[in-house]
């Protein structure tokens, strides 16, 4: 009889947490959500609102050195690339190179390289670049694009500013360290978590 109790207890601690993770199996959905960047201002400097939300800044294509980038529909992830290209900046491209692999699942992948009017990126990137868009621009037009519509100063980013990602809708939705492996492979997480909420909507 003293073993009843031992026993119940022992059915208990274990079907319990099982039930909670069928449960959780069946009716739960796990959501990473990836946050916004760069909230759109007005001329005093306030953040705007709408009904209540942030507006966050569109990307534009317009601007003169994302010429021709087609922001819109598309999940973009935007390089920099300086006119003299080192070994540090090598590996960024062969990061690149692994994202850009990426367009087998995620069909409308794009990659947008930027660089000044004087770069030579023959020989730099693949031979095939698909999606792997080049746009040029004087390094005013450069550093104007990457200020005003990614709010990245490139006097102070550093001879290799970080990838940005852009989503379908021309929202920046993260800033990521070139050359880094696990930041690019968290960039390439991220890209597959838009393109599954872009699937599922």
């Amino acid at each position: 009889m003293k073993n009843f109790p031992k026993a119940g207890l022992l059915i208990v601690t274990l079907v319990i947490p099982a039930l909670i993770f069928v449960l959780l199996k069946l009716f739960a959905t796990n959501h990473y959500v990836l946050p916004y960047f760069l909230p759109e201002r007005d001329a005093q400097g306030e953040i705007r609102m709408q009904n209540g939300d942030t507006l966050f800044h569109k990307v534009s294509g317009d601007c003169a050195a994302f010429d021709s980038a087609g922001f819109a529909g598309s999940t973009t992830v935007i390089h920099y690339l300086p006119t003299e290209c080192d070994d540090s900046c090598k590996l960024g491209i062969s990061e690149i190179e692994r994202i850009a692999g990426l367009r087998s699942d995620v069909a409308d992948l794009q990659i947008l390289t930027v660089t000044e009017a004087d770069a030579k990126p023959a020989g730099l990137l693949p031979a095939d670049i698909g999606n792997w868009k080049v746009a040029h621009g004087t390094s005013q037009q450069v550093g104007g694009c990457y200020l005003n519509e990614l709010g990245m100063n490139l006097d102070t980013a550093g001879r290799y500013p970080g990838l940005v990602l852009i989503d379908e809708a021309s929202h920046i939705r993260g800033y990521y360290k070139i050359g880094n492996r696990q930041e690019t492979d968290r960039l390439m997480a991220e890209i597959k978590i838009l393109d599954y909420e872009k699937k599922n909507k």
